[in-house]
C-alpha cells in the first residue's frame, strides 16, 4: 500500500490525503516549494519537501541503469 502525504499550505492548514501523482502534479503547478512542510500516513513528523525527492524528481523512483539511460 502506497503512502499518503500531507502537506501545510500558506497559511498552515493541512491539506491531504493526496497520492504522490497529486503532489508531483502541484509541485509542477508551482503550488509546492522546497520549503513546504511534508508528512506521510502513518507519521507524527513533518519535513521539508526537499527531503522527499520522490515528488520533485519523478525518476529517483527509477532503478539505477534506467537513470542512467535517461
Amino acid at each position: 500500500m502506497e503512502n499518503k502525504y500531507y502537506y501545510l499550505d500558506r497559511d498552515g492548514r493541512v491539506q491531504g490525503p493526496l497520492w504522490l501523482s497529486v503532489m508531483r502534479d502541484l509541485w509542477k503547478a508551482g503550488r509546492l516549494m522546497m520549503s513546504t512542510e511534508v508528512s506521510l500516513t502513518g507519521t507524527s513528523g513533518w519535513e521539508r519537501i526537499e527531503f522527499h525527492p520522490e515528488i520533485f524528481e519523478p525518476e529517483s523512483k527509477l532503478p539505477a541503469l534506467k537513470r542512467i539511460a535517461v
